[in-house]
């Protein structure tokens, strides 16, 4: 069983920086960027202002604005 719980005062992380630090951050590898984008952002992600690589990795927020990237590149 899944339970969630909200905080009162939660600050959410900033990227790629600011006054509260990511506490983990995840890479997600994916088949298409594009299209995997669009599919999380229809799921409730946003696109992060800041993309230091947008050909090769997506930052993304998660309803809560924790940040984690989506990308294509692979370690093989």
């Amino acid at each position: 069983m899944l339970t969630l719980m909200r905080v009162d005062g939660h600050v959410p992380p900033a990227w790629p920086g600011g006054p509260q630090q990511q506490q983990m951050h995840l890479d997600v590898a994916v088949e298409e960027l594009e299209n995997s984008t669009k599919s999380a952002v229809a799921l409730g992600a946003a696109l992060a202002e800041h993309q230091p690589a947008p050909g090769q990795w997506r930052v993304l927020t998660d309803p809560a604005g924790h940040p984690f990237c989506l990308t294509a590149v692979r370690p093989d």
